[in-house]
């Protein structure tokens, strides 16, 4: 994240399925610039700030769309706390997931495997970062660390931390 910007939009796409790989055509297109996506059938250009194809590894997507807003939030907050009692309240990240039904949400936030190294996902690296920096700061700080993880679907929001939770109509 640049001083400049707050905000990046990466586009993501998972690895294909065996299925997919058998009867899939290329109909997009990365280009060199690793920001630009060319689509076959509308003939134009998406520009986004970064685009990982199906070969990216799950670390370097967190570590290019996420990893400088845990440690950007915390470094802000850590100098505050040194100069004023009470202020990290207030302090939010939000990481945001859009897409079709089986476009690769959840492989990307998730991961198939949360218990292997290489293949989790954001959430469960941005968790480790979070009580990794923890451990690693002063000891009379007294940290509180508050989650949503929230699915919008079908204009009804579900807390995905709360199994049978919905909110909406």
């Amino acid at each position: 994240m640049t001083a400049s910007s707050n905000v990046k939009v990466v586009c993501r796409f998972r690895p294909l399925g065996k299925s997919e790989q058998k009867c899939s055509s290329k109909t997009l297109r990365v280009l060199g610039d690793g920001k630009t996506l060319q689509t076959k059938e509308l003939s134009g250009c998406f520009v986004f700030d970064r685009v990982f194809d199906g070969s990216a590894r799950q670390m370097d997507v967190f570590e290019y769309s996420a990893l400088s807003t845990v440690n950007g939030m915390w470094n802000m907050c850590v100098e505050l706390c040194l100069k004023e009692k009470d202020v990290l309240n207030g302090y939010n990240g939000a990481i945001l997931a859009y897409g079709h039904t089986g476009s690769g949400k959840t492989y990307t936030m998730m991961g198939p495997d949360i218990e292997n190294e290489e293949l989790k996902g954001i959430i469960p690296r941005i968790v480790t970062q979070i009580f990794k920096n923890i451990m690693e700061s002063l000891s009379n700080i007294e940290y509180t660390v508050k989650v949503s993880y929230m699915e919008i679907y079908m204009e009804k929001i579900k807390d995905l931390l709360c199994r049978w939770f919905f909110v909406g109509s």
